[in-house]
């Protein structure tokens, strides 16, 4: 049970709530134009706010139902509407999911949906920045000055292994975490206080200029690239350098540039 609801039976994932949690849209329409079937968390996905809002008049209880890891249908929510919509349904704004992480974490993740993750803050969403990791990727550029006032050395810090990490997260330096999400000021502060650029997260060789691409993050980018970021290393999982990375996840202007 999370936040006093017992929810029904965990849900798979659709192919739909998929592509959108991906960015991938195109896939989207074409599943859609195929009539492959819309539930609450692909609803909730591709911003269709009026149909979450008739799901729900439907069956009010399924604002608390989860995927089978763990996930509600508000980590899914990718638009404002959608988000007010299943907050005034009932969903629980800090529900946590099998690995820990609330929706506004977990959707903050790449940095593509800001006005979301800002939207969830102002309603009241945990963004406790005490922690480095967590104010990089809220962009909290006083939080990271201060924290970094108080230790230099977190700037080379390692997010560890614990509640409310992901595991494809372990590992990674308070700059991937502020590549990933485009956050360029909290970047420019942690370079100009000596962080890595080159820096690998994990076992995969991946480093901050790899998660700025897959990101689309030209800012950031231009940042690190000046900042001598190698445009050739390639991680270990794709073999794939930042180039192949951004054209991977859609962006081939960008993966130009980088090549």
């Amino acid at each position: 049970a999370r936040g006093g609801h017992t929810p029904p039976v965990a849900a798979g994932v659709s192919l739909i709530a998929l592509a959108a949690v991906e960015g991938r849209r195109r896939v989207v329409d074409v599943l859609l134009q195929a009539g492959v079937p819309v539930d609450l968390f692909a609803a909730a996905a591709i911003g269709d706010a009026e149909r979450v809002a008739a799901l729900l008049r439907g069956n009010p209880a399924l604002v608390h139902e989860c995927t089978y890891d763990g996930k509600t249908a508000l980590h899914f929510c990718r638009s404002t509407e959608v988000a007010e919509v299943l907050l005034s349904a009932g969903a629980e704004i800090d529900a946590v999911d099998d690995a820990g992480c609330t929706p506004l974490q977990w959707i903050s993740n790449t940095g593509r949906y800001k006005a979301v993750c800002r939207y969830l803050i102002a309603q009241g969403a945990g963004a406790d920045a005490t922690d480095i990791f967590w104010a990089c990727a809220y962009g909290d550029e006083a939080a990271v000055l201060r924290l970094l006032e108080m230790d230099g050395s977190l700037v080379h810090a390692r997010r560890p292994a614990g509640a409310m990490t992901h595991r494809s997260w372990i590992g990674r330096t308070p700059l991937h975490e502020a590549a990933v999400r485009g956050e360029t000021a909290v970047g420019r502060l942690l370079i100009d206080r000596g962080a890595d650029v080159n820096a690998t997260a994990g076992d995969n060789n991946i480093t901050p200029l790899h998660l700025a691409a897959c990101g689309g993050h030209r800012e950031m980018v231009d940042l690190l690239v000046a900042a001598s970021a190698d445009r050739d290393v390639r991680d270990l999982s794709h073999d794939a350098t930042p180039g192949e990375w951004a054209r991977w996840w859609g962006h081939a202007d960008l993966g130009g540039y980088l090549e």
